[in-house]
């Protein structure tokens, strides 16, 4: 099984393995993977070495932040730069045991939705702007189409990032907002939220809506509460916003089934 950069099972190059932490026994440690299915024996594993896995994850994102730090000074030295769109993001995060979840493609909490969109384009996209309006990947295609071809916008679907950062009205439609599935995975353990079934989230505004396969309903103020550890459906004011997260979250699955998306 070779390892991916930033992708479990982490095993960062020197000087990344231990920028974070010692490495210690983590070289024994790989022996709690499963070598088919690629997945770690959490069961196993003491808090100290789930701490390394931490450790090793995020010594494997600095090795792979200095790499894309020489790319871009490469293409700056060689001129390239001034005509070159850089779009950085991923596909998912990691969990370490929020949720008593870990890896991904479990469930739809927010370590594993929250992933980097990076932007960077000279004269076009202005440099050191951070957005913290939650956005949807599903508008990423839309969004290059847009700066490096404006007149082909007209035959993407999905809505273009731009006016996050050129101070534009943005559009508020349902194809817009931040929609998350998950497919029903039979395989994985029961104590995985997807092994209820198909899972569904919707980020409006502050609040995160989760449905899983088994009807069960969670709700966030992710605002207030990024690492979601105060569950308001237990709250009677929290009660109150399901029906009408019910209803935005039904309007959005349809509209991006009916332009054939699919939503991350």
């Amino acid at each position: 099984m070779e390892p991916l950069d930033a992708h479990e099972p982490c095993v960062p190059a020197p000087p990344f393995d231990t920028l974070f932490g010692s490495k210690g026994g983590r070289e024994r440690q790989f022996r709690y993977w499963d070598r088919q299915g690629g997945r770690l024996d959490t069961q196993v594993l003491t808090p100290g070495e789930i701490q390394g896995e931490l450790d090793a994850y995020e010594g494997a994102v600095a090795y792979v932040d200095q790499e894309i730090g020489r790319l871009y000074d490469q293409l700056d030295a060689s001129g390239a730069l001034e005509n070159t769109l850089l779009v950085i993001t991923a596909d998912h995060g990691e969990q370490f045991g929020e949720h008593r979840q870990f890896g991904h493609g479990n469930s739809l909490y927010l370590p594993l939705l929250h992933v980097p969109l990076i932007v960077s384009h000279r004269g076009r996209v202005p440099a050191g702007r951070r957005v913290r309006t939650p956005v949807s990947l599903r508008d990423v295609a839309a969004t290059v189409v847009g700066i490096a071809s404006p007149e082909d916008r007209e035959h993407m679907s999905g809505v273009s990032l731009s006016p996050h950062w050129i101070g534009a009205a943005v559009p508020n439609a349902p194809s817009s907002a931040v929609l998350s599935q998950l497919s029903f995975s039979p395989k994985l353990p029961a104590t995985s939220p997807v092994s209820k079934g198909d899972m569904q989230s919707l980020i409006a505004d502050s609040y995160h809506y989760i449905r899983s396969g088994d009807g069960q309903e969670e709700l966030y103020d992710w605002r207030q509460d990024l690492a979601e550890v105060k569950d308001l459906a237990r709250t009677v004011a929290g009660a109150r916003m399901f029906p009408p997260m019910r209803e935005a979250l039904a309007a959005v699955a349809g509209t991006s089934a009916r332009d054939g998306r699919h939503p991350q």
